[in-house]
């Protein structure tokens, strides 16, 4: 150990070296207060000085100041050593900054005894200045990977998600990151897409699973594919690269542009809860499925339940972090309290949840993260302007051969057997790789709503005349039934869609890209039993499909394309759509 000896005095500097000759000390020799300094800053592995108080060019007293200046948080004791010993000058040695004081004429073993206590003290500040060092390094690694993590989620995530008015959500992580996750977004066809997810913990452990699920999230529904779709991928997804002890417990919505009814996938999460305009619970939609990245994809099951929306209606959705807050007494908030603070607060649900809450925890402390959504359906909500805005009359003409509006002409035809529609989201797959390519992003959405529309809205009166006997599946607004023998003397109209014929034929679907018209759809009916409708008359009675005289179920193919014809003929319907051309 080195030790500095700082006396203007020569033989007193001698004395203290052989003083501590055999003590295990090496010791160094300052004959003022400046080189006291200078020495220390030379030395950085000095355990202490031997300060004397009176010197030359500087004093012991202004030195130590100096010196315990310079090192800051460093422990460098400095024992002043001096003849006088009265009170003032005591005083002043420690004011100074000095740590111990002895009297000459010194005591070898008194000297020795106060140096290695001292040294002791040394060796542990070291120590623990050491470890503070580390872990302030591992502590700037930290923040520093936590700011790179929080600079990608917030690009990730937080730019791709849809702003919706009709739409509320309070998020408020625990920690930096929060293990819950809230995504929305609005599809081509004005459909609305939220995900409410809550992973298993809290912090950045927590947070992982996020950038996947939101990449699938945003990705799937970007090009109309279907909760159950979403759901699915999202489960493979994790169920690959999370460990066994985490999952993502998550509710998946899909709203309608119309806000009429909706589609729920929802896996471990509480229930949603409904409230009318006056804040009373009238619905209750409960959890039917596993947490995301627990079940292998055979397990896995994607089903989706649809509901219809009444208007002037919220929704409300939470995750644990809200019912399981504990207050003092170690008593949960819960989801009795919660439901009560709605019904009996004249308040929005989110905010009657919000004062409640502030109330069971004043203090704001969380013990774990909290989300929640409330969703408005109301009366007068318009479809977003920027999803369904009419393609300008007039679009950038680019050379591209004869092809002078940029659109090369192509043809694709897809057929669908009965068992094919019992897959949910088949036909937003099929539409979505027979629409990706040569449109916008506006005209690839008015494509696929009218294609679907096409296949979904009740367009054929199926009118069946002295059917006694006849064997024929026609489900409608009427009947349910399947393979039954009609017996009705007057004439029998149901309406129809194309999707329930389905059930019975085979659809050939053709779409049609060119310059004039820009999208054709032409779709075929396989496999007719209906004899008539191909022309032939049936074996037992009389059947025949014209057109639905019912002009609303065309209300919206209308107000999408400025030219629409829909006909009947032979066993199929076809329709021509400009839909670069505003009404």
């Amino acid at each position: 150990m080195k030790l500095l000896i700082a006396d203007g005095v020569e033989a007193n500097r001698h004395f203290l070296q052989r003083l501590l000759k055999d003590s295990g000390f090496t010791c160094i020799e300052a004959k003022n207060g400046s080189e006291a300094v200078e020495m220390v800053v030379q030395h950085e592995d000095l355990c202490a000085i031997l300060m004397a108080v009176e010197m030359p060019e500087m004093s012991g007293l202004d030195a130590t100041r100096i010196i315990k200046k310079t090192i800051k948080d460093i422990y460098l004791p400095v024992i002043f050593i001096t003849s006088m010993d009265d009170d003032e000058t005591l005083e002043q040695c420690f004011a100074s900054g000095g740590d111990d004081y002895l009297s000459m004429p010194l005591n070898k073993t008194a000297l020795i005894c106060r140096l290695n206590a001292h040294r002791r003290l040394y060796s542990l500040t070291s120590n623990i200045n050491q470890k503070n060092k580390e872990l302030q390094f591992h502590q700037d690694m930290v923040e520093r990977e936590h700011a790179v993590v929080e600079h990608v989620f917030a690009n990730v995530i937080n730019p791709a998600m849809a702003q919706l008015d009709f739409v509320r959500p309070y998020i408020s992580p625990m920690t930096t990151f929060s293990g819950d996750l809230y995504l929305a977004s609005i599809n081509a066809t004005s459909s609305t897409y939220i995900f409410l997810g809550d992973f298993t913990g809290h912090g950045l452990s927590a947070a992982i699973g996020c950038m996947p699920v939101s990449d699938i999230f945003y990705a799937m529904s970007s090009k109309c594919a279907s909760i159950a779709e979403i759901a699915a991928e999202a489960n493979r997804k994790l169920l690959h690269i999370l460990p066994d002890n985490m999952f993502c417990c998550a509710v998946i919505l899909e709203l309608s542009a119309e806000q009429d009814f909706m589609r729920v996938w929802s896996g471990g999460m509480h229930d949603i809860l409904i409230f009318d305009a006056n804040n009373q619970l009238v619905q209750r939609i409960e959890s039917q499925h596993m947490p995301l990245g627990v079940l292998a994809g055979n397990e896995f099951d994607s089903t989706t339940v649809e509901y219809a929306l009444e208007k002037n209606t919220r929704m409300l959705m939470f995750t644990d972090g809200v019912i399981e807050a504990q207050d003092e007494t170690g008593e949960q908030f819960g989801e009795d309290n919660l439901e009560a603070s709605v019904t009996t607060s004249a308040l929005k649900p989110l905010d009657a949840v919000m004062d409640a809450f502030k109330l069971f925890k004043p203090d704001g402390e969380q013990q774990d993260d909290i989300s929640m959504v409330e969703i408005s359906i109301n009366e007068d909500y318009q479809v977003p302007k920027n999803i369904v805005q009419k393609i300008p009359s007039r679009i950038n003409a680019i050379s591209l051969g004869e092809h002078k509006n940029g659109i090369l002409p192509w043809r694709l035809t897809v057929q669908l057997n009965p068992s094919d529609f019992t897959n949910e989201g088949l036909t937003n797959h099929v539409l979505g790789h027979m629409l990706a390519g040569g449109l916008s992003r506006e005209q690839q959405g008015n494509a696929f709503r009218v294609v679907a529309e096409l296949i979904d809205t009740k367009l054929l009166n199926v009118k069946i005349t002295n059917c006694t006997g006849a064997k024929l599946k026609v489900s409608g607004v009427n009947s349910e039934t399947s393979h039954s023998n009609y017996s009705c003397e007057s004439t029998c109209v149901k309406a129809s869609s194309l999707k329930e014929f389905t059930s019975e034929f085979q659809l050939i679907l053709t779409v049609t890209v060119e310059p004039e018209p820009l999208l054709a759809v032409d779709i075929m009916i396989g496999s007719c039993p209906l004899k008539s409708f191909c022309g032939q008359e049936s074996d037992r009675g009389h059947s025949s499909v014209s057109f639905c005289e019912d002009k609303s179920e065309l209300s919206l193919l209308n107000g999408m394309c400025k030219t629409l014809t829909v006909y009947n003929g032979g066993c199929g319907i076809k329709a021509e759509v400009k839909l670069n051309m505003t009404q």
